[in-house]
């Protein structure tokens, strides 16, 4: 029986060491943990400026391209729209912040200015438009005001005429029924 003690007595000594193990691999973890926190914590608070610079930048970039985008809409084409853009275009000249726009200020002003006269330009040949259409509606207007004279000159005459001719037929019925009469 000496055996099966001894045998306990190495099993119990090896489960013991075991659970050493197991406490010191726990503890190393634990600590492992704490250490890549702490770690990561540090690496985020170095960063942090970084990380803000990247956000203010992609929040001005984001000014910038949106700035271009909305100088490519599409061109006016009536007076009033035409008008409405220019007014529009002279609030996005004094938004030309250079601390916004930095290296590409120059090139924003250059595609500002190239659409101030592209708008202008439509505006010039809206005007013309809205006249010429103008015009044509006042002589479509007149014509028709004309057309509706002549034929109300029209009626009138034809309803002259035929009065004309039911007192003609009715002088005539009138002499018939007299001659008859005086036969």
């Amino acid at each position: 029986n000496g055996i099966t003690k001894l045998k306990a007595a190495i099993d119990k000594a090896g489960l013991a060491r075991t659970e050493e193990h197991r406490m010191a691999v726990k503890k190393v973890n634990e600590v492992r943990n704490q250490v890549k926190e702490t770690l990561a914590d540090l690496v985020a608070a170095a960063r942090r400026p970084v990380t803000e610079w990247e956000a203010a930048e992609a929040s001005r970039q984001s000014l910038v391209d949106d700035f271009f985008k909305a100088l490519q809409a599409e061109l006016p084409q009536s007076v009033a729209d035409c008008e409405w853009w220019l007014d529009h275009l002279n609030e996005m000249e004094s938004d030309l912040d250079p601390d916004v726009f930095r290296a590409q200020l120059a090139d924003a002003q250059a595609a500002l200015t190239a659409r101030v006269e592209q708008v202008k330009a439509n505006l010039k040949a809206a005007r013309v438009v809205e006249a010429e259409r103008a015009e044509l509606e006042k002589l479509r207007r007149e014509k028709a005001e004309r057309e509706e004279r002549e034929a109300e000159a029209q009626r009138q005459k034809a309803a002259a005429e035929a009065e004309e001719r039911r007192k003609a037929e009715e002088a005539e019925r009138i002499k018939a029924a007299e001659e008859r009469a005086a036969r």
